[in-house]
């Protein structure tokens, strides 16, 4: 009786923590369940582990358990229609975790307690699935370390069920090696296993949260930038590599976002038209046709955007050409600006090829009917005062001009009292004379547009977080307007009229932001290689395998006098010329398979090591497995199994001694009788397996007594 509690027990335990991460997890805020629904599983729980304490032995029955399934019925509908909002997830949850309520209420058969394991694994799958957070990692290790020792639990307890009173003694933990095996098991599982588009618990875009993406949007307000200048989040990652000009470029970064056209005296928004584009079959989109077909690039780099509840896509001023494996869903602005059809949920990667210069977004204006010189919040003191700042000369003159007279006449200021409101360029041209990066690109386009200068206001990030982990980091602190005006002779050039005071700063590689650094990295390893990783990454693993395993088994062809011109010479080439990788070398993965496969052999030579005591636990289920239903004692098993299979006789006996002295003898044994205890044993369990012998028949009451005593322990 007292083992049926401990399992109950046990299980309790182990149902009260695999829920815990279901309130954090995905969808966001609310998760998968409310803190509400998850107080009332533990107050459950807890009156469970007080019913298992009182030793109470009234447990539900198949009616009550038939009564509480038709009466949970009607709260399952209004579960489906209301409280789910369309996510099936959160009410088939509550119905698992109210089935698992019910089994372990109804828990009397041995078997009933592995039910209730498969419930709660089904929690533990769906707890770690619906998570995109690496704080899922700690929660992954606590609950396989507890499962692990429940299991081992079960395991020690049917042993002493078993053995009826012969408790073996020094048992090595069952955890030990378990667990080390089941995360071996798990790394190649999480490799090989097919992988979905998307997240498949949420449907189509389901990841992680998204970031502010107010500077981004079909309509931009002028403090939408300001608002986000004080956030550190994250907006996306880069990886220039190693080469000079990736390190020049990274020194002035600036990413471009998106372009509005039409001023709306408190804001911006686009009316460009826009078009699908495709890339072509190798999935390389040009940014441009005219001028960048046949561009050499002069360095690439890998994107890691984060979800900024925008559809823009970001990219270097300098980008030639773009590489995703999203082919079809871009479309493209008069402006040049791309973005996607729908604004992606969670985080994309993209390939982007450099030039050595920024790149033509756009053709030339072609009518006077043009967005970019829409006259739209012009008024006469901004005419005049453009007219006043440019003063005579060309067109790329006049415009650096206004940038001049911006950068120095005006104060940086992220507060603007009044902003949003109409004629806020007006009132920080000639009344404030402070603002920040919106106002200051908004007033120079006003300004160039009343000198007939095609311009428009464009939004993205400036400058970048060099990180000594080898990638560069932009944050939403780094997001900044400026402005795109046409030059004759000179096409689209950037001008930004921020002063440099208030444009955001680079890195100052302090202790807390190396810190900071390192955390990021963690986050970034997390998102590309366990919730990023899918079948694109999946086939470069399989290509790098395939390509390590041909270099390995080359051979070069040479000219043996022995042999004849042209045979092939079985000779080891030490350096090998592979496709797509260049001169092969050994990839980190190698090392790691190379180590697994290593791990797993030595783990497969100490299983071969028999103990003492895991051979006397063989022995008896080969015992069993021949049809001898082994007595209580080792010596009365040893004469038992003498009397009905005696060639077995002899190395059963000899191994039981060695088990006694080894388990309850003075001291271990040495090595010399362990070779010998397994040899006995080996052979004792090849006879048994030989043996013909078949199980005695047994009265239905003695059948009766022993499932009994099954149930109760």
């Amino acid at each position: 009786m007292k083992f049926a509690r401990e399992k109950r027990r046990l299980l309790a335990w182990l149902a009260l923590v695999a829920p815990l991460p279901l309130p954090l997890n995905e969808p966001r805020p609310t998760g998968v369940v409310g803190w509400p629904f998850l107080a009332l599983w533990a107050l459950v729980i807890l009156l469970y582990l007080r019913r298992v304490e009182s030793g109470s032995e009234r447990w539900l029955g198949p009616r009550a358990l038939n009564l509480l399934g038709l009466a949970y019925l009607p709260f399952l509908a209004l579960d489906v229609m209301s409280l789910a909002s369309s996510l099936l997830i959160r009410p088939m949850m509550h119905l698992a975790m109210f089935a698992l309520a019910a089994k372990l209420f109804s828990l009397e058969r041995e078997r009933d307690k592995w039910h209730a394991l498969l419930g709660i694994f089904f929690i533990f799958v769906t707890a770690t699935a619906t998570s995109t957070s690496i704080g899922i990692v700690v929660y992954l290790l606590v609950f396989m370390g507890l499962a692990a020792m429940v299991l081992a639990r079960f395991s020690s307890l049917h042993m002493e069920s078993f053995e009826d009173g012969e408790r073996p003694v020094q048992r090595r933990p069952v955890m030990g090696r378990f667990l080390p095996a089941a995360i071996l098991l798990m790394i190649p599982i999480f490799w090989f296993l097919p992988r979905f588009g998307q997240p498949f618990l949420f449907g189509e875009g389901g990841g992680g949260s998204s970031i502010i993406g107010t500077g981004f949007s079909d309509e931009v307000s002028l403090d939408g930038i300001g608002r986000i200048r004080s956030s550190s989040d994250v907006a996306l990652r880069l990886d220039f590599g190693e080469s000079e000009p990736s390190r020049s470029i990274v020194g002035g970064l600036r990413l471009r976002g998106a372009t509005y056209d039409r001023y709306q005296g408190d804001g911006w928004e686009r009316t460009l038209e826009t078009s699908p584009v495709r890339a072509n079959r190798e999935g390389v989109l040009e940014v441009r046709s005219s001028d960048t077909r046949d561009a050499p690039p002069v360095a690439s780099a890998e994107v890691w955007l984060e979800p900024l509840d925008a559809r823009a896509v970001i990219l270097p001023t300098q980008t030639l050409r773009v590489q995703s494996d999203y082919r079809e869903s871009f479309e493209r602005n008069r402006a040049g600006a791309l973005s996607f059809l729908r604004a992606p949920r969670g985080p994309v990667s993209y390939h982007v090829e450099l030039g050595a210069r920024d790149t033509q977004w756009a053709e030339p204006p072609t009518s006077a009917r043009e967005p970019s010189l829409d006259d739209s919040g012009i008024s006469e003191r901004i005419q005049a005062l453009a007219e006043l700042v440019a003063g005579d000369g060309d067109e790329f003159s006049r415009a650096a001009q206004i940038e001049q007279h911006l950068q120095t006449e005006y104060d940086y200021e992220l507060e603007m009292l009044g902003a949003g409101d109409t004629g806020a360029v007006e009132r920080f041209l000639f009344e404030r004379r402070a603002g920040h990066c919106e106002y200051f690109a908004s007033a120079m386009v006003l300004m160039l547009r009343s000198l007939d200068i095609p311009a428009r206001f464009v939004t993205g990030f400036l400058g970048a977080e060099r990180s000594p982990l080898g990638y560069s980091i932009v944050r939403q602190s780094n997001a900044h307007a400026w402005v795109e005006a046409y030059v004759e002779g000179s096409g689209w050039q950037v001008f930004d009229p921020t002063p440099p005071a208030g444009r955001p700063t680079a890195s100052s590689g302090s202790l807390a932001e190396l810190a900071r650094q390192a955390y990021d990295w963690a986050i970034f390893s997390w998102d590309k290689y366990v919730l990023g990783f899918g079948s694109g990454e999946q086939q470069r693993v399989w290509t790098r395998l395939v390509e390590w395993v041909r270099a390995l088994m080359a051979v070069e062809r040479t000219e043996d006098p022995a042999l004849g011109t042209g045979s092939v010479a079985q000779v080891p080439v030490p350096v090998v010329e592979v496709p797509r990788s260049g001169r092969f070398r050994w990839e980190p993965s190698a090392w790691i398979l190379i180590g697994l496969v290593g791990l797993v052999l030595v783990m497969w030579l100490r299983r071969r090591r028999i103990s003492p005591q895991r051979g006397y636990l063989e022995l008896r289920g080969a015992a069993r497995r021949a049809g001898i239903a082994p007595s209580s004692g080792p010596l009365e098993f040893a004469a038992q199994v003498g009397r009905r299979v005696p060639a077995a006789e002899q190395p059963v006996l000899n191994s039981v001694v060695l088990y006694l002295e080894d388990s309850f003898g003075a001291k271990k044994l040495d090595k010399e009788s362990l070779g010998r205890f397994r040899c006995e044993t080996r052979e004792a369990v090849r006879l048994l397996r030989r043996s013909k012998t078949t199980r005695p028949t047994q009265s239905t009451a003695t059948r009766t007594r022993a499932r009994r005593r099954r149930e109760v322990s």
